[in-house]
């Protein structure tokens, strides 16, 4: 699943409580890469919901796609 929200209290209260929903239907795994300090607010909302949280490196993600000839796409209806 992809979803974007801004990097506010606002924004990351939305993610909190979809986060949270998907929690109680799935067993929940979340990625994502460092950049440059702007993960920080997510870390801590991860931390405070108990949910499972690793930091992917964007080098391995490029190497992966190259490897299997295939590039993450966002589908719109998602992104809502």
């Amino acid at each position: 699943m992809l979803c974007r929200v801004a990097n506010s209290k606002t924004g990351l209260a939305m993610l909190g409580r979809k986060l949270t929903r998907l929690a109680g239907t799935a067993r929940l795994r979340i990625g994502f890469e460092a950049s440059g300090g702007y993960e920080r607010k997510l870390i801590i909302l991860l931390d405070r919901l108990a949910l499972a949280a690793y930091f992917i490196d964007p080098a391995r993600v490029r190497s992966f796609a190259r490897a299997e000839h295939s590039w993450p796409r966002p589908i719109h209806s998602m992104l809502r």
